[in-house]
C-alpha cells in the first residue's frame, strides 16, 4: 500500500494490520520478509500517528497479531 492510500482506511483496520506486519516481522525466517513488513509497520505507524492515534505496545501487537494475516506481505 502507499501512504495516500491509507487514509481511506479505518484506524481499526490500521491498528490491526499493523499487529499483522510487526507479528509476521517477527516471526519471518527470511530477512527480506521482516523488511518489507518492517517497511508496513513505519507506514502505518506514521499514518495512525497523523491521525493522533496512540500506538500499541509491542506486546499488545504481538498479542493481537496474526502471522501473515491482512496488511502484512
Amino acid at each position: 500500500k502507499q501512504m495516500n492510500d491509507l487514509q481511506n482506511d479505518s484506524t481499526e483496520e490500521l491498528l490491526q494490520w499493523l499487529a499483522n506486519a510487526k507479528t509476521t516481522s517477527a516471526m519471518a525466517l527470511g530477512h527480506t520478509k521482516s523488511a518489507m513488513n518492517d517497511r508496513l509497520v513505519r507506514l502505518y505507524e506514521k499514518e495512525l500517528t497523523s491521525r493522533q492515534v496512540s500506538i500499541p505496545s509491542n506486546d499488545d501487537l504481538y498479542s493481537k497479531g496474526v502471522f501473515n494475516g491482512v496488511g502484512s506481505t
